[in-house]
């Protein structure tokens, strides 16, 4: 398996002379060179890239052990962090999106840490970002979310509302465990923040036929997770 250091030699025998953190101190030293040496050149794939150009072989290789290496890292990194499994894919692309946007301007100064200490970065403040997420199911659910839910609701069930709106919000709770944080958004953002389709697909970077498309699957899965709720209350009653 390929990695994605670039090793410099090392003497075949200690010098004479050179305390144990002398010569800890030289391969960090040559292990920052040679990120920055790293950086120089994915800096110059992508500008490649960006310019719809094909990046000399070289570049290309270096940018796959790169891609190769860090998908695994991520990946590694998200497990640990106890993300949920239908959150994985969604994220990692999210952190190369980042990583893409980012390193082809970044000013690497070795002195502040190494190149994969910036890229798990990424992935923790993302990773972050989707739990808080998760904790923040809205209470504020509009007359469409609760239609959903309990279409035989009508004026006169006024006073069932409040008990009908916590049934939504543990409902929403469970739901968000099981689809991918992206569709989630769809769902979230279009029945229970009431933005339109439009609203929506400008804020997740999606078209409105994808939101369309994604709305309806998770609106037909949400209804999978209420139909198993009440089954469940049928059986404990």
């Amino acid at each position: 398996m390929l990695t994605l250091q670039f090793k410099t030699a090392l003497p075949s025998s200690p010098r004479a002379g050179i305390s144990d953190r002398d010569r800890a101190a030289e391969v960090e030293s040559s292990s920052l060179d040679a990120d920055v040496e790293l950086c120089k050149k994915l800096q110059t794939y992508l500008e490649y890239r960006a310019q719809r150009l094909e990046p000399p072989t070289e570049f290309t290789r270096i940018w796959d052990r790169f891609y190769d290496t860090y998908t695994s890292r991520i990946m590694a990194y998200l497990r640990k962090s106890e993300l949920p499994d239908a959150d994985l894919e969604d994220c990692v692309q999210s952190v190369w999106a980042e990583i893409v946007a980012n390193l082809v301007r970044l000013r690497f100064d070795p002195r502040r840490g190494r190149l994969s200490t910036w890229v798990i970065t990424l992935a923790r403040n993302r990773s972050v970002d989707i739990a808080r997420r998760r904790r923040r199911v809205s209470t504020g659910l509009n007359e469409k979310m609760i239609a959903l839910v309990d279409p035989e609701l009508g004026p006169a069930g006024a006073c069932e509302l409040q008990s009908t709106r916590a049934r939504v919000v543990d409902l929403l709770a469970e739901f968000s465990e099981q689809v991918t944080e992206l569709n989630f958004q769809v769902f979230h953002q279009r029945l229970i923040e009431g933005r339109t389709g439009v609203e929506v697909a400008a804020s997740l970077g999606l078209t409105p036929e994808q939101v369309r498309f994604r709305l309806h699957r998770m609106k037909r899965k949400f209804r999978d997770v209420l139909d198993r709720s009440r089954l469940l209350s049928c059986t404990e009653s």
